[in-house]
């Protein structure tokens, strides 16, 4: 290709044109500085030969597209001497036109600063800004970010920006730095919120902004700096990239009521009256458009809505929340009030949820149809203030006649929060176990630390033994006409479970079987001294530690067994036991002595707290003190002498337990329960005996 001979005449003309920008040709095609040779030569010489353009104001391969006549003359020339005349376009595809504004930045043009509401300063910094020459030589990137750039916004929430706006290009500050630092090019778009969701896609280099703008958003890649963004999305129906332009669309138009409508009329007028108000200005350059105002209303909105679509945004009739799942082979008091409650209203009238902390409940704590979640699962993203809140209003909206309140730490911790709200909206009905004993040997448990603070604030009471119910009557002075209200569930028993041998097995050495947490409570300390007492018999132990304590196994007489864990009752070879022996230093009604009670097992064990429910005298070997070492080596030895009139006695405890703990009577019981009235709704009921809405 042959340079095309140009007069000086022709350089002249292109020079003086208004379309040709030398220093950015330079710096947009950087070989020409190499060549001694000026920029409108080289230009008319070899460039639009080339197709380069010779400013942004100019498109040399459209205009030569458009208009075939230019033929081989410089389509520079020939629009200047010919095609303006006639109104040939210099951009005919307009793919270089630098936009008078966007619908991600303010328009132009449309108001005078008198026109708009913005305080003075801002105005006129915004204003210096948005007037400022476009640079020769600037970058594409430079054109298409500052084409979409808002000052006004700039300044607003940087004060060093602010400072500098008058004499300072904040569009090129943006591109060298502001990317980099976190900053943002206008309220829709946040670099570092990009690059959170799409670092990895993004070659080193980039410029995020920009890559928005020229591919990102096209692609409903989102800009917006909520890192629940798509989340909200969906809680709206909405897929992203819509939600992104709607919300677009809306801040943009109240951000133009507010500089230029009635609304910042509006403001201007009240901060005249309170000066004060005119602060909220920076702020109004980003509208709050809820729930996207801010990050943990988000989070919020999302959780309750996840957690809604977790119980197919039904209401419950009762709720029973636990603290987290509890393993074993029994129900437990929760297992069997939500099987009762199942059976007295319908298994999808009942709602299962774990509070604390993670996991699987065990499939067999609820029947088919009850709706089971984890709640943990759902507010791990929040606080936890912002999860309390919300496990509060996920409970509120499910509008139950009541709430079980099974060892829930998010639950007591909800009432001490919001005992009155909740007393009328979320009628909480605490369950109660035995106090716990620390290693100082003094008391604690939700017994002692709750039931005084939240008596008041709960529609029932009820404990697991009647020896609780009448030690929590004495200790805190419960009032008698209030007593109705504490309800002792006697849990039911499985008659289904396997029964040990009618006959005592005939073992070369007796076994004695023990089954627990090894933990202080369970005072293995004497199970070790009854087998020092007993060397002739072997003592085997089943259970793990749960709350930590010392290696058992390291100081354990030799005829002490430890067997590990076991996932079911059924799992132990009771045709092997001669006895069942039991040694907790305090207790309510543990779920292991019904158990063993249903195999006809002889049962020698401690009578703590409820432990006598089960125990009974004449036909088990109740222990009393609990640590009475030589008691319970004396009624082992009674019942390995005589162990047929042992298991007969056995068999008497496992039929009357079996009469008297039925699941039809536990129903019954938590039927009472449900119809309790708190002190809420007897302050709501008016002289008819009515119950007024407490809406």
């Amino acid at each position: 290709m042959l340079p095309r001979t140009v007069t000086p005449k022709e350089v002249r003309q292109v020079e003086e044109s208004g379309l040709f920008d030398g220093g950015w040709y330079v710096s947009e095609y950087p070989d020409v500085a190499q060549l001694d040779l000026a920029p409108a030569a080289h230009y008319l010489m070899l460039g639009a030969a080339l197709g380069r353009n010779p400013s942004l104001r100019f498109d040399t391969k459209g205009y030569r597209a458009a208009y075939p006549e230019t033929g081989d003359q410089n389509p520079l020339l020939h629009y200047l001497n010919e095609g303006e005349a006639v109104g040939n376009l210099r951009l005919p595809n307009g793919l270089l036109e630098v936009p008078s504004g966007s619908d991600l930045a303010p328009r132009r043009g449309d108001a005078t600063p008198a026109q708009s509401h913005l305080p003075e300063g801002l105005r006129r910094r915004a204003k210096a800004a948005t007037d400022l020459p476009w640079p020769d030589g600037a970058s594409r990137v430079y054109r298409d970010v500052r084409a979409h750039f808002d000052p006004a916004y700039y300044i607003a929430q940087d004060h060093d920006m602010a400072v500098t706006a008058d004499t300072f290009d904040l569009a090129a500050h943006f591109v060298r730095a502001g990317d980099k630092e976190g900053r943002s090019p206008n309220p829709h778009f946040s670099a570092r919120a990009y690059r959170r969701r799409y670092g990895n896609s993004l070659k080193d280099g980039t410029h995020a902004f920009h890559h928005w703008l020229t591919e990102g958003r096209a692609k409903g890649m989102i800009g917006h700096p909520m890192p629940h963004f798509e989340k909200i999305a969906k809680v709206l129906g909405l897929t992203p990239a819509d939600c992104q332009e709607e919300l677009i669309a809306q801040k943009n138009d109240l951000r133009e009521r507010l500089e230029h409508g009635t609304l910042g009329e509006m403001v201007n007028k009240a901060a005249a009256i309170e000066p004060l108000v005119g602060r909220v200005w920076r702020q109004a350059l980003r509208p709050n458009v809820q729930p996207f105002h801010h990050d943990y209303s988000a989070r919020r909105l999302v959780a309750i809505t996840e957690l809604q679509a977790a119980i197919n945004h039904k209401r419950a009739r009762a709720v029973v929340c636990v603290g987290g799942p509890r393993w074993g082979s029994n129900r437990r008091l929760e297992g069997h009030v939500v099987h009762a409650l199942a059976a007295l209203y319908g298994p999808d009238e009942v709602v299962f949820i774990a509070t604390d902390k993670n996991g699987e409940m065990p499939r067999h704590k609820y029947p088919d149809g009850v709706r089971c979640i984890n709640a943990r699962n759902y507010l791990a993203p929040l606080t936890d203030d912002e999860g309390r809140r919300v496990l509060l209003e996920f409970l509120r909206s499910l509008r139950a006649e009541a709430y079980f309140n099974v060892n829930s730490a998010a639950m007591w911790q909800l009432l001490s929060d919001y005992g009155t709200i909740m007393q009328r909206d979320v009628p909480t009905v605490g369950c109660f176990f035995c106090n716990d004993k620390s290693v100082y040997g003094t008391w604690g448990g939700y017994p002692a630390t709750q039931f005084y603070r939240q008596f008041d604030h709960l529609k029932a009471v009820c404990t697991d033994s009647h020896f609780l119910r009448r030690e929590l009557v004495h200790q805190f002075y419960v009032p008698e006409d209030e007593q109705d209200r504490m309800i002792v569930l006697e849990a039911p028993v499985n008659p289904d479970l396997p029964r040990a041998l009618d006959t005592a097995p005939r073992n070369a050495r007796p076994q004695l079987f023990w089954a627990g947490r090894l933990d202080q409570q369970k005072r293995l300390d004497l199970v070790f001294e009854v087998a020092r007492r007993m060397p002739h018999v072997d003592i085997r132990i089943w259970g793990t530690a749960v709350s930590g304590g010392p290696n058992y196994q390291a100081f354990k007489p030799e005829n002490v067994i430890f067997e590990g864990a076991y996932s079911e009752f059924s799992e132990l070879p009771l045709q092997e036991a001669d006895a069942w022996f039991y040694t907790s230093e305090w207790d309510g009604v543990p779920s292991i002595l019904l158990e063993v009670a249903m195999t006809g097992l002889p049962i020698v064990g401690s009578l703590v707290g409820g432990t006598g429910e089960v125990l009974r005298d004449g036909l088990s070997w109740p222990v009393d003190p609990f640590d009475d070492v030589g008691a319970y080596v004396a009624s082992l030895q009674a019942v390995l002498e005589e162990p047929d009139a042992a298991r007969a006695k056995a068999g008497t405890l496992r039929s009357q337990l079996i009469a008297e703990r039925t699941e039809a009577h536990y129903q019954d019981l938590v039927a009472q329960v449900m119809a309790c009235r708190s002190a809420a709704d007897s302050a709501t009921t008016d002289e008819t005996g009515v119950a007024e809405d407490v809406a």
